[in-house]
């Protein structure tokens, strides 16, 4: 038998649409910050990854079931990308009403994943971020855990996590898998082109409003020296450690993930005006061993929104 990782999709592995709005093309897809590290903790220890998903735009005749099934298609090629593998997915295309064994809480997709794939579900997990989620989970029998800033602990899971990241650590603590104790801290160095000028960019990164707007998240930041910030919905949060206007911003680094007693860690950003806009090369150091594979989280959730901020704003 093979234990698995239930995972809900919106919110979990990428950000959740507005109320009463969906996602339904892989335009609209923007991973969560270690997703695809999470993923790859889990296929590391022995888990099935599959994906647990309510799809109500089918029923409102938003999207196609052939087109839900394409785009889970390329979630997964993209994850599968960032060495994170996706195992199966299962969705329920139905409404509300009338009631059906599969959409969440009901436990029917997760019942049929564990038939198909010889699941045992009381060494299995599910993840999600709603009190449906949760119950779905334990009328499978599952473990659960409730992930979200907003997460409800009324919803009776096992645990609670602000992300997937998160929650991984935690099931592998829970279940004495964790490796992380004793790591070396890591660092790393990424740059990327972006169409704008370096006084364009420090002064976005430095404002509550300009972070937001080219980050595509909730910001709140401070332009001066020992100043703090927090960034992503409140994943991140450090303080300016040095600023030289347009040319540099050194600040202290850390996020959920990090133990209380985790060390920040630090980043170097300098910007450098080259053909095309501005050269962005950030050094990231003292990372703690372990930690999320911050260097594609960069990439994703900082250089692709700011290309296409900066891009629009130029327009």
């Amino acid at each position: 038998m093979n234990k698995a990782a239930f995972l809900d999709r919106d919110g979990v592995i990428n950000v959740k649409a507005p109320e009463g709005q969906y996602v339904t093309r892989w335009e609209e897809v923007r991973f969560l910050p270690g997703v695809a590290t999470a993923i790859s903790r889990l296929n590391e220890s022995g888990f099935r990854v599959i994906v647990i998903s309510n799809q109500r735009c089918v029923a409102k005749g938003l999207v196609t079931e052939e087109q839900v099934v394409a785009l889970h298609q390329k979630i997964s090629k993209e994850l599968a990308n960032l060495g994170a593998v996706i195992d199966a997915v299962y969705f329920c295309p139905h409404d509300t009403e009338p009631a059906c064994n599969c959409r969440k809480p009901a436990p029917g997709m997760i019942l049929q994943a564990a038939k198909d794939h010889q699941i045992d579900l009381g060494a299995s997990w599910m993840i999600g971020d709603s009190a449906a989620d949760v119950a779905a989970g334990k009328n499978a029998g599952c473990k659960t855990v409730l992930i979200g800033r907003r997460a409800v602990s009324s919803a009776s899971p096992d645990l609670l996590a602000e992300s997937l990241l998160e929650a991984t650590g935690k099931i592998f603590d829970f279940e004495g898998l964790s490796g992380r104790r004793g790591a070396m801290p890591i660092q790393f160095t990424v740059s990327a082109t972006i169409p704008a000028s370096p006084d364009q960019i420090y002064d976005a990164w430095l404002s509550s409003k300009g972070h937001a707007a080219m980050t595509e998240s909730a910001a709140k930041v401070s332009a001066r020296v020992g100043g703090a910030f927090t960034a992503w919905d409140g994943y991140i949060s450090g303080k300016n450690l040095k600023l030289k206007p347009g040319k540099q911003i050194v600040q202290s680094w850390r996020t959920t993930e990090f133990a209380a007693s985790d060390p920040d860690s630090q980043i170097d950003v300098l910007l450098e005006k080259v053909r095309g806009g501005t050269k962005i090369t950030l050094h990231h150091t003292n990372i703690p061993g372990g930690q999320s594979d911050y260097k594609t989280g960069w990439r994703e959730c900082y250089f692709e929104p700011m290309k296409k901020y900066f891009k629009a704003k130029a327009a």
